[in-house]
This record gives C-alpha cells, structure tokens and sequence, in this order.
C-alpha cells in the first residue's frame, strides 16, 4: 500500500513540472520543450496571456478616449492638447489599471490625423520597457 502512495505523490509532481516547465525532449531540434520548438509552459502561457490582455485593456481605453475626442472635436472645432484642456486632469476616468492616467499625442499631420494612447504600465514610470502603447487613426 506504501508503495501505490509514492507512485500517487510521483504522479502529481510530474503533473505539476509538466504545468510549470512545460513539456521536455519531444523529438531533438525543434522538438516541444527545446528553444524555438513551439513548447511553452503553463505558466508562460499565462504570462504571454496577461500581456495579451494588458495591451486589449489599452487598445479598448484608446477606443473610448477616441470617441470622447471626437466628440470634442465637434464640439470644439479642433482636437484638446491634452486632459487639462479638457477639464479631465484628475477626473480619474482616463486611468490605465495601475491607476496612472493616460498619456495621447494626435498627430494631425496626416489625413485622417493619428492618436497614440500609452499607458505607463504596471511599474508606473514611464519610459520603461512595460510600457503599453496603441496607435489608431481618428475618426477625422
């Protein structure tokens, strides 16, 4: 009976290696588990996930700051220079998830004009390689 126990415990240690190394050998060069071979890990593909949806979270705020601006820009006849133009400075609303505000820059050099969104990211300096950014044209 001792016996089937280490095997159980054996068991669940591989299980979870496998999860948080991913899978090893799988055929020699380019084989899953080698570099470049297509195998990750459980954990790393959570990580390149939390990526994935800090960058979503980014691109979604550009959206609705787009809108906003657009709204302005009717209103206003031109586009603000930045969110204390706008009355927003520290209204919170335009705040990335770390709870720093938004930076944009519009570039209406070209036709439609450009907005670049950037978010300090979760270190909330700027200017470090965390740093989320999106760029989309304007909507005129």
């Amino acid at each position: 009976m001792a016996g089937a126990g280490v095997l159980g415990l054996l068991i669940v240690v591989a299980i979870m290696m496998y999860l948080m190394v991913g899978p090893m050998g799988g055929g020699g060069a380019g084989g899953a588990g080698a570099p470049g071979g297509g195998g990750t890990s459980y954990l790393g593909g959570m990580r390149g996930g939390q990526q994935r949806g800090r960058q979503l979270s980014v691109e979604i705020d550009h959206y609705r700051l787009k809108q906003y601006l657009a709204s302005w820009h009717l209103d206003h006849g031109s586009y603000p220079k930045d969110f204390a133009e706008m009355g927003e400075a520290e209204s919170g609303v335009w705040n990335d998830n770390w709870g720093t505000q938004f930076r944009f820059v519009i570039d209406e050099s070209t036709t439609p004009g450009e907005m670049t969104v950037t978010s300090a990211g979760r270190d909330q300096t700027w200017g470090t390689p965390d740093d989320l950014s999106h760029t989309a044209p304007l909507p005129f």
